[in-house]
């Protein structure tokens, strides 16, 4: 039997054994793979720019102040610390994972200019998708921003708030700032309970009206003053309003105020801010107890400095 077996083997031609090895038995029955999955641990791999994204949740809104620097660096020593990169699941382009995307506008922009391979083909490291991965991901370009050139303070309050959003998505429920500070820390970007609470109403409060002096820089200290005047003024108000016909309510007065003065960071003035907000408030007082915020002649100055002795009372005015 072996020999008879052997002999019909022998027989056999190439083309035959091709027949053989495509018959039913032996067809696909699975899904074809498309492409490669991605590694499952830390990975050196050399990618193109058309592969790669900047992370979209990036918290930095300006440009990197210290744009030129790094790209005349870029320019002549190349990259001394190729980004981390990563990849979401079933995505096709790989994104940075934290921190690198002023690095990746500036080797586009170089790369434009020089058409140099050095600018175009980059080796990363790869790193696998985590499970708690958008978290891990915008904790991540917070922490990295704060040691590649700062963040402003409104950058950083949009950052956390977007942080916020993705927790209560993995808890799915609503978190207080105490726990979204210990969180934040956990992830290893701490951040003080009341510093939060300063970013919760710098984007409630001020970005609808002073974008722009945000956006340029305005820093914590003065974003605590104006919070401090707001309160202020608008415990002020409720005193005051009682028993009066107003067309506005303070919310709406605060924005029009506020929104006169969105001009670049060094050309604000808090005492400009406050001035204006009181002189609007004073015909609450003794000499018009009738408002219309939208009508009101300016107020005097005596009026103004009646309306600053009723801030000056609240012990929440002191804007030191």
């Amino acid at each position: 039997m072996l020999t008879r077996m052997g002999v019909g083997m022998a027989e056999m031609t190439p083309r035959d054994m091709a027949d053989k090895l495509l018959a039913a038995g032996f067809q696909r029955t699975g899904p074809a793979a498309t492409t490669l999955s991605d590694p499952i641990a830390d990975t050196p791999m050399i990618v193109t720019l058309d592969q790669l994204r900047p992370y979209d949740h990036d918290p930095r809104v300006k440009r990197n102040p210290a744009y030129e620097e790094i790209k005349a660096s870029i320019r002549e020593r190349g990259l001394d610390a190729p980004p981390a990169i990563t990849r979401r699941p079933g995505e096709e382009h790989f994104i940075i994972r934290n921190g690198g995307n002023t690095r990746l506008a500036i080797l586009r922009e170089l790369w434009a200019e020089s058409k140099q391979e050095r600018f175009f083909r980059l080796s990363c490291l790869f790193r696998p998708w985590p499970e708690r991965g958008e978290i891990v991901a915008l904790t991540g370009h917070l922490a990295e921003n704060e040691l590649r050139g700062g963040l402003t303070f409104i950058e950083r309050a949009l950052g956390v708030e977007k942080t916020r959003e993705f927790y209560e998505q993995e808890t799915g429920g609503t978190l207080t700032q105490s726990e979204l500070a210990r969180r934040l820390t956990a992830d290893g970007y701490p951040v003080q309970q009341s510093h939060i609470s300063r970013m919760q109403d710098a984007i409630r409060y001020l970005l609808p009206a002073i974008p722009t002096v945000l956006y340029g820089g305005l820093g914590r200290h003065q974003v605590e003053r104006l919070a401090v005047l707001r309160k202020a003024c608008e415990r002020t108000w409720d005193q005051r309003a009682l028993g009066h016909h107003l067309v506005m309510d303070f919310a709406s007065l605060f924005q029009d105020v506020l929104s006169q003065f969105d001009s670049q960071p060094d050309g604000f003035s808090l005492q400009r801010v406050q001035d204006e907000l009181v002189g609007q408030m004073a015909p609450l007082g003794p000499v018009r107890p009738r408002f219309c915020a939208t009508s009101s002649p300016r107020s005097s100055p005596s009026e103004r400095g009646e309306s600053l002795r009723w801030i000056a009372r609240l012990p929440c005015s002191r804007t030191r």
